[in-house]
């Protein structure tokens, strides 16, 4: 009986190495799907933050939910109910990492008479933990997004100049809400406050910086009610550490087009005030 002829080793290895191009070849691909699939769920989060948004001013007269960079003090007074509460880095004794009753809770935050999922404050491209005090365990922070300052905002003070953004929904009637920026999809090095401020214009240097998450981009909603996603400069996408806090006003952060593209879709321009309703 005739014997038949197996593989030999050399042919093995072909195949082993053929595959393994093969295996290089598609992982890329099949990394780029499950990081499409993470911005639309991204997208969809952004679309029900400002839904939100929307639905609160329309339920309050006009006003926007509150937003400012110090919610510091009795979180509880209703004079301090700001949009959301929470000041985030990565310290195992900030509870504000991991405490998602400063997002959904009414007591805390003014959009949880809106939203109670807090599912939806979290970009589920964003993997920024924290350790936990016993140093063997580690916890996700519970926040991704931030409010642009200078909507519903407080004044904000620079050498140059103090910027103010509107308080009401009226003062969108004479300027046009589809080129303001509302919620942002943030770097989680430099998710700190519950806003974003992109600075003023011409200022040298990032203040707060975007999320490049999504395969360089990020995203954001606009007043109108319309999210985007927006493709980021190289010196734009900084790496994310999820160590520490991202230092702001160094020459290491230069800002760029990207940071003066905020600046545009940021109403902090005299006008906006003079616009507002008394």
């Amino acid at each position: 009986m005739k014997r038949e002829r197996g593989f030999t080793l050399i042919e093995m290895l072909i195949c082993i190495a053929v595959i393994a191009i093969l295996v290089s070849l598609l992982l890329p691909a099949v990394s780029r799907a499950s990081e499409h699939g993470r911005k639309t769920v991204c997208v969809g989060n952004l679309k029900q933050l400002q839904l939100a948004w929307q639905t609160y001013a329309d339920e309050n007269d006009g006003k926007l939910l509150p937003n400012t960079i110090n919610d510091l003090g009795d979180r509880t007074k209703s004079g301090s109910l700001w949009w959301i509460q929470g000041l985030l880095d990565f310290s195992a004794a900030n509870t504000d990492n991991t405490n998602t009753a400063l997002l959904v809770n009414p007591h805390y935050a003014r959009i949880a008479t809106q939203i109670r999922e807090p599912r939806i404050f979290k970009c589920p491209s964003d993997r920024s933990q924290i350790s936990l005090r016993n140093a063997a365990a580690k916890a996700a922070r519970v926040r991704s997004y931030s409010l642009n300052l200078y909507v519903g905002g407080q004044a904000h003070c620079y050498p140059e100049k103090t910027l103010f953004g509107p308080q009401k929904l009226q003062a969108f009637a004479q300027h046009d809400p589809t080129s303001v920026f509302t919620f942002i999809d943030t770097h989680p090095d430099s998710l700190f406050y519950p806003s974003f401020d992109p600075g003023p214009e011409k200022f040298w240097s990032w203040v707060d910086v975007p999320s490049s998450l999504h395969n360089g981009s990020g995203v954001l909603a606009f007043a109108d009610g319309h999210v985007a996603t927006k493709r980021w400069l190289r010196d734009t996408r900084f790496p994310a550490r999820y160590t520490a806090y991202l230092s702001s006003y160094s020459s290491v952060f230069k800002a760029n087009d990207d940071a003066e593209y905020l600046r545009r879709a940021t109403p902090y321009y005299s006008e906006w005030i003079r616009a507002q309703a008394p």
